[in-house]
């Protein structure tokens, strides 16, 4: 992982007594901008939401994750044995 950390967005998370929560998500134009940078080869891009250390505050990250094969040899993984079904362009990437 990269040692620079880019922040995108904004959160207000809510914890409801009965169970369950609320995420609401915000970005700025710039945040998209950056999150347009990112995209990778297929149109995608990951971010990260996540609970500080110690603090009850969230926020995202781009998610610079790469794995260790990847960055020893510098090649993307091979693809799967069988390419999965074409999504649907509204269809959510989780």
């Amino acid at each position: 992982m990269a040692d620079d950390i880019t922040f995108v967005g904004s959160t207000q998370i809510k914890e409801f007594r009965e169970g369950g929560m609320l995420f609401r998500l915000g970005f700025k134009e710039s945040d998209l901008d950056t999150l347009r940078g990112e995209l990778d080869e297929r149109g995608w891009v990951n971010v990260v939401l996540t609970k500080s250390k110690g603090k009850e505050k969230w926020y995202m990250k781009l998610d610079d994750y790469v794995p260790r094969d990847e960055r020893e040899s510098g090649a993307a993984s091979p693809p799967p044995a069988t390419a999965p079904a074409e999504a649907d362009e509204d269809e959510m990437p989780f």
